[in-house]
Parts: C-alpha cells; sequence; structure tokens
C-alpha cells in the first residue's frame, strides 16, 4: 500500500538514494541492510509488480537518520494494487482477476511504475456499488430508475465505449453503467451491438 501522500521508488530509486547505480545496488543490495526500511509491497515481486519502498524512509535511512514511520490510519488516498484491493473487499486475487476481465472493477487511479492501483475511496464506492440489492438476471438496483432515457441508451452507451477505448484503451462496461443509471447487462447489451456494427478498425 502507499500511503496518501507518500512517494514510492523502485530497486533504481533505492539505489539513487544510497548513491549507487543500479549495477552497483543490485551487487550490495542496500534494501537489505539491517534497519533498512521494509517495502511498501508484500509478497514475492514480479515484472507485474515490483517492489516499492517509500521514499522518504529511504531517504533518511541512506542519509544515517531513522525512517520516519509510516502512517497507522487508512486514509481515503491511500494506493492499493490488485492484491491489496482484493484483499480490502475481501476477494480472492483470482476473483479479481476474474472481474477484471470481464470490466467489473473501477478503473485505476494512478499507475505507479506501470502497476494499477486503486484510492481507498474508489474502492469503498465499489464496495457500495456490489452491495446495492439487484433485480434478477442483473436487473437495475431496487427503486433506481434510469438516469437517461431508454431512446437514447444505444447512442450514450456507444459514445462511452469509443471515449473508454480512446482514452483508457479498453472498455469499463461496469463504469458504463455506473454513469448511465443503467444495469450492468443493459449496458454490456448496447456495447456488444455497437461493437457488432461497428467496423474491426474502431475496435480494440
Amino acid at each position: 500500500m502507499i500511503p496518501d501522500g507518500h512517494t514510492p521508488i523502485d530497486r533504481d530509486g533505492v539505489a539513487a538514494l544510497h548513491g549507487l547505480t543500479p549495477r552497483q545496488a543490485a551487487r550490495r543490495r542496500p534494501w537489505n541492510q539491517p534497519g533498512h526500511p521494509e517495502p511498501l509491497t508484500r509478497g514475492r515481486p514480479t515484472n507485474s509488480r515490483p517492489r516499492l519502498w517509500d521514499s522518504y524512509q529511504v531517504a533518511a535511512y541512506a542519509t544515517g537518520h531513522p525512517a520516519p514511520p509510516l502512517p497507522n490510519r487508512h486514509q481515503p488516498g491511500d494506493l492499493l494494487d490488485r492484491i491489496e484491493a482484493a484483499e480490502y473487499l475481501g476477494l480472492t486475487p483470482t476473483a479479481w482477476e476474474r472481474d477484471t476481465y470481464r470490466a467489473r472493477v473501477p478503473e485505476p487511479d494512478a499507475r505507479p511504475y506501470n502497476v494499477p492501483h486503486w484510492h481507498r475511496s474508489t474502492l469503498d464506492r465499489h464496495a457500495a456499488d456490489r452491495a446495492r440489492p439487484r433485480e434478477p438476471a442483473g436487473g437495475r438496483p431496487a427503486g433506481a430508475r434510469d438516469a437517461t432515457p431508454r431512446r437514447d441508451l444505444a447512442a450514450r452507451v456507444a459514445e462511452l465505449v469509443e471515449h473508454h477505448r480512446s482514452q483508457h484503451g479498453r472498455v469499463n462496461i461496469a463504469a458504463i453503467a455506473r454513469e448511465l443509471g443503467i444495469a450492468y447487462s443493459t449496458a454490456h447489451k448496447y456495447a456488444h451491438s455497437h461493437d457488432s456494427a461497428s467496423p474491426p478498425r474502431n475496435r480494440q
């Protein structure tokens, strides 16, 4: 987790704060020195989820000062990666990946070192959306009314599909459904119809 207002750094950033080149740091491994600040990320690092440290803590340690403690309270602006987000919402990593594939998770709020992260407040809103009672077969929340007139839905969904593709490179059906105040299944139906009618060059 990246605390709100804090700046993460990767191994190259740690090396720079210690006055080392990445190659020197790979040999000396300053992050393994006694008392060195712990990484912000948990678990084994991978190419898609590198180990990150808090820049304030590492800078203090590298100059011989005590590393300032990290905040011990959750803040709405904290950034969580996919593993942390799944745990926060009570999901398994597999369930989170499945929802991501189905475009049922929010768009990331930030991508430090090209790793998607979500604000805790974004996850809280997502959890609230998931908890709303729904009609069978993906209907709208009980008592909900369409925010967009039904006669305009096809055009509005198509517009948002193209906007998502141009801005994010992918289509988030859940986000479109929330924006238009319609059921996920309805948004999916109109998005599929739009793709079926669109020339292949417009699809991603």
